[in-house]
């Protein structure tokens, strides 16, 4: 139940105030204790090169893979941080946290965002017929 209740909190407050920022470091609770996050934009963030830096062969592969697809349809950052909280570990985090020079906290998870803009590619052709039937 925890973990539900971290992932909500993360999607609700990535899309509200780090639609224009391009790192940001905080924790769910005060005083930095864990779980801490670092949310980024995927496609022009220092921060990515970082964590590209740390990944093995095929897993480059599959970021770089996953970066093109996200240039076209935001859908691909969802299986883009899955990948990346599996793959990237605390002994990695914890290096580029240093490097950095941000605080670690154990345990500590990238998140790649989209931004506003992208948005509107979400929904592709159906955007018109949310946007005449649902939004006012």
């Amino acid at each position: 139940m925890r973990t539900i209740k971290f992932y909500f909190f993360i999607f609700l407050f990535a899309i509200k105030i780090f639609s224009s920022l391009e790192l940001q470091y905080f924790c769910i609770q005060q005083n930095r204790n864990p779980p801490c996050v670092i949310f980024t934009a995927l496609h022009e963030s220092f921060f990515t090169e970082e964590i590209f830096k740390l990944l093995n062969s095929v897993e480059k592969i599959l970021f770089k893979s996953y970066t093109k697809f996200s240039r076209v349809d935001p859908r691909y950052y969802f299986p883009l941080n899955s990948i990346l909280k599996t793959v990237i570990g605390q002994d990695k985090m914890r290096h580029v946290c240093a490097k950095l020079k941000i605080p670690y906290a154990y345990p500590t998870y990238v998140q790649f965002y989209v931004k506003t803009e992208m948005l509107k590619n979400l929904f592709g052709p159906y955007s018109k017929v949310l946007k005449d039937n649902y939004l006012v």
